[in-house]
């Protein structure tokens, strides 16, 4: 400014001196100078008031309001914030006034409420930085509704606790010594956003943390993001047939189950891109890998060159937020026999919910030693408890779970007794970190294990053709590839035809049908199984051919030939055999009117009816003593041919009687068992002591009946026709043959002659 001091009116020649001066000159002067006094203290003033000073002038109170007066094209340095103290035990309502300072801080001891005043005017913008420390951890703190925020730029906020809706902080972070916020208005306070200055570092970065549990650490919430340590590619120059192993420049952080990808010029038999597991770790430069975790050595070609092995690294996400427990207890042995890790004190956790399968566990070094690593373990690594064992104090490890089971090969140990190491398990929470592996480029993902997808409407994956499937090609590559027959599942043939590949087509024959209306399976050819056939319901076949046991209930079949047993209510085989190289039982009927019956083996034949041309039986072993056949009520043999009957063991033959080593036995002890004649003679099997047979002769003609002996037959004449003889044996036994009596005949002439 310009001042309006004016001096122009005095006379500064004025008195002239040797001369007799007028007093009226000096009064001018004086006036003027009065006039200008009174103007320059004007301006004094008027600057005492108004301008800014570095002290207080003397006498005067500093006052430096600049009162929202605009400062301009200033350049400054080592400006700096004034502070005020709120108080070390705030709760309830507190004022935070702008005018107190710029930089408000206090301790909170319970739950409280801030409020606001002391803003600058509307259009110019004002910051408050509030810092608050906590006395009591538990305490929240509740904004005013003028707060603008957001719940995810905020450390454990939620609104929902306030029917208002205004923001509040729950409580502050684990571990954070202190909350800092900027609170900034540019309408003098209607409207204030908040921006947190010392948010953690780890929920605002993707950080490299050393281990992460699935259940996180106390702090970790929804959002949070970090990799692991990741462990160095190592150049691979050799593989080795005869051991599977390969050759590397340094295996040193490989662990047992780490995942592992191969890439460039691969060799060895070893596929680029496919996740692989080391398996392991002969030496620090030798390693082999499995296919699955826990998994054996894969097999390997003998080749030199240069790939990388690459260990997997993972992405992992946190979606929750920590409720777990963490219970600590020292470690006291561990023993390389059970490969299992035993605790000591404190052994309060034991026998709790603190300690149990599957939970994770983290073993630390309390000096400065290697102690973990004398157990075989490695420090600050996550395990999973596999087993307990014993009183619950001892337990053993492994390194992977999958869907929450410990479920991965067993972790070798070595034996020790440790001094300052502590496993500490995290319980009672949930799984909130997940992970996703980070793969080499242009590999598959290397997700195992299932993947959870919500309900869709529709999935759409890229590429392929109306019709078209994905194929793998049996290392993890999907490509999509054309349908078979009509590529879209289009059924072949014609209603109830049952589907089968025809050379890669759907196709479908009027010989091969299903009727679900009356459950009948019709097929019009040869049945050929090589298992078993087991069926509770009729079949009915032309032919019928199996090389395994057969239990099924068999009508009108043609031909019946089983490779083993055969067993059924009914079997009849109407134009054919039925024969089975094991037993045959049937527990109804056995019929083979136009063909033979014909079992191969000593063991039981069972139906209440039999019919044949023939029975044929193998030779008879007096000393087993198992039924050849047990027909309870009937046996017809309707050509020559011989049949068998029997209620205990051996046979009794009507016809003509064929044996090998011996003649067929029968051995009888019931009276009124029958054999009736249809035509031919009768030869009796070898006398046995006690045997009784009754012969019926229903022919039109007299029939010889002849005993078989050990060397030759026994004539014992003829029945006449329409006569009932029984015959007794006696002195037989399993080597020597005994003698046929005629005991008794019965009919017109009661005679056996």
């Amino acid at each position: 400014m310009t001042s309006t001091i004016n001096t122009n009116g005095l006379d500064v020649n004025y008195p002239i001196p040797g001369k007799n001066n007028s007093s009226q000159g000096f009064r001018n002067n004086f006036t003027n100078i009065k006039d200008n006094l009174v103007v320059a203290g004007e301006e004094i003033t008027e600057i005492q008031n108004k301008v800014v000073v570095k002290e207080g002038l003397t006498g005067i109170p500093i006052d430096n309001d600049m009162a929202n007066t605009l400062i301009s094209n200033a350049a400054i340095q080592s400006f700096r914030h004034t502070t005020y103290n709120l108080g070390s035990s705030l709760s309830g309502t507190v004022l935070v006034n702008a005018l107190n300072g710029d930089v408000q801080y206090g301790t909170v001891s319970a739950n409280t409420t801030i409020n606001f005043a002391g803003w600058a005017p509307t259009n110019t913008e004002s910051t408050i930085k509030l810092r608050l420390s906590f006395a009591n951890t538990s305490a929240s703190i509740t904004f005013p509704s003028e707060v603008d925020f957001s719940e995810n730029l905020i450390e454990n906020s939620n609104s929902d606790i306030n029917p208002t809706g205004n923001l509040v902080v729950l409580k502050p972070p684990y571990d954070a010594d202190y909350l800092e916020y900027n609170f900034t208005t540019l309408d003098c306070g209607n409207s204030i956003t908040i921006q947190p200055t010392n948010r953690p570092y780890k929920t605002t970065q993707i950080v490299t943390r050393p281990l992460i549990p699935p259940t996180g650490f106390e702090g970790d919430r929804n959002g949070d993001i970090a990799v692991d340590n990741f462990v160095q590619p190592v150049n691979v120059t050799e593989s080795a047939m005869t051991t599977n192993i390969f050759s590397t420049t340094s295996t040193t952080d490989f662990y047992i189950n780490m995942p592992v990808q191969f890439s460039g010029n691969v060799f060895g038999g070893i596929q680029a891109g496919t996740t692989y597991y080391i398996s392991y770790i002969d030496t620090d430069t030798s390693f082999a890998v499995s296919l699955t975790e826990g998994g054996s050595n894969i097999a390997l070609s003998s080749a030199t060159g240069l790939m990388e092995a690459i260990p997997l690294a993972y992405l992992y996400t946190c979606t929750g937020t920590y409720d777990s427990v963490d219970a600590t207890a020292n470690v006291s042995l561990s023993t390389a026999s059970s490969n299992s890790v035993t605790l000591g004190a404190p052994i309060d956790i034991l026998y709790t919910p603190y300690y149990a399968l599957n939970h994770p566990v983290i073993f630390t070094d309390l000096s400065d030693g290697a102690n973990v690593a004398l157990m075989g373990l490695d420090a600050s690594t996550v395990y999973f408890v596999k087993s307990i064992l014993t009183d619950g104090s001892e337990f053993t490890l492994t390194r992977t779970r999958t869907n929450g089971i410990a479920d991965g090969p067993t972790v070798e140990v070595t034996s020790t007794t440790p001094s300052q190491v502590s496993a500490t398990f995290y319980t009672q929470g949930h799984d909130i970190w997940k992970k996703i592996p980070l793969t080499v480029d242009g590999s598959s993902s290397g997700m195992t294990g299932d993947i959870a997808l919500a309900s869709l409407a529709n999935l759409t994956i890229g590429g392929g053709t109306n019709g078209y499937f994905l194929q793998t090609d049996g290392s993890g590559v999907l490509s999509w590839a054309a349908g078979g027959g009509s590529g879209n599942g289009t059924v072949g043939g014609s209603n109830t035809q049952i589907q089968f590949n025809n050379s890669g087509s759907f196709a479908g024959s009027s010989n091969l049908t299903f009727d679900t209306s009356t459950g009948i399976l019709d097929l019009t050819g040869t049945l050929s199984v090589t298992g078993n056939v087991i069926s509770t319901v009729s079949m009915y076949t032309a032919n019928l051919t199996s090389t395994n046991a057969l239990t099924a209930n068999l009508v009108n079949a043609q031909l019946v030939n089983i490779n083993g047993n055969l067993n059924a209510n009914n079997v009849t085989a109407t134009n054919g055999d039925v024969t089975a190289s094991a037993n045959v039982v049937a527990n109804v009927e056995v019929s083979a009117p136009a063909g033979n019956i014909t079992t191969l083996q000593s063991d039981v034949i069972g139906a209440t009816s039999l019919s044949a041309g023939s029975l044929i039986v193998p030779s008879y072993d007096p000393t087993n003593v198992a039924p050849v056949l047990n027909v309870t009520t009937s046996v017809d043999a309707t050509t020559p041919g011989f049949v068998a009957l029997s209620t205990e063991t051996g046979i009794q033959a009507v016809g003509t009687v064929a044996g090998d080593a011996y003649p067929l036995i029968a051995h009888i002890n019931e009276v009124n068992n029958y054999v009736t004649l249809n035509t031919n003679g009768v030869s009796l099997p070898k006398a046995y002591a006690g045997l009784e047979i009754t012969v019926n002769n229903t022919s039109n003609a007299n029939i010889k009946v002849y005993g078989n002996t050990l060397d030759g037959t026994q004539s014992l004449g003829n029945l006449q026709t329409s006569r009932i003889a029984k015959f007794t044996a006696t002195s037989g036994n399993s080597t020597v043959a005994g003698t046929w009596y005629v005991t008794s005949v019965y009919g017109p002439t009661n005679t056996v002659g």
